[in-house]
């Protein structure tokens, strides 16, 4: 049995590593049916390619597993920070939603600690959808700032579904 899973893992590493965008895209859809076998093979996609669109397809299968993909949290930070792909950080952000609470300390983190204004609304807005009582006045500002200002209507509408659930479970306490 753990012959076949090595074997399997190596063909997938290569289908991943292959030039061929198709090979490398079909060797995801195999490791996502992995589950969280699959965790180390899509962390180091993250790690060792440039492809965006296997990038996303890897952040998408992390969070698609969710909170059993917790060790994948510091791999889909970095690519929320240092990634200039919108959709390869929208990706990022909405992993971190799906794995959540155990994502919370690095989003804090990168929301006090980064200069870049998109990230750290992508990550005010995904601590908002994990659990709004943790964001502070800062990261409400920057919600709203971007969500005033943006002419991106994805997250212009992000902004407004964080500052939602934000009022929402305002009300719900009085």
């Amino acid at each position: 049995m753990d012959n076949n899973k090595e074997l399997i893992t190596s063909e997938i590493n290569q289908l991943l590593i292959s030039n061929n965008q198709h090979d490398s895209l079909k060797g995801l859809q195999t490791i996502g049916s992995m589950g969280e076998q699959a965790i180390p093979i899509l962390r180091e996609a993250l790690r060792n390619n440039e492809n965006s669109d296997l990038k996303t397809m890897a952040i998408v299968v992390l969070g698609e597993i969710g909170e059993k993909a917790s060790i994948a949290v510091p791999e889909l930070i970095n690519e929320l920070e240092h990634s200039t792909n919108d959709q390869i950080r929208m990706a990022a952000s909405l992993s971190l939603v799906r794995i959540g609470t155990k994502s919370i300390h690095s989003l804090k983190e990168e929301i006090s600690k980064s200069m870049n204004e998109e990230v750290r609304f992508w990550a005010s807005w995904a601590l908002a959808m994990i659990d709004s009582s943790e964001i502070d006045k800062d990261s409400i500002a920057i919600l709203v700032e971007r969500g005033e200002n943006t002419q991106n209507i994805i997250e212009k509408s992000a902004s407004q579904e964080a500052l939602a659930k934000l009022m929402g479970n305002i009300i719900k306490k009085d």
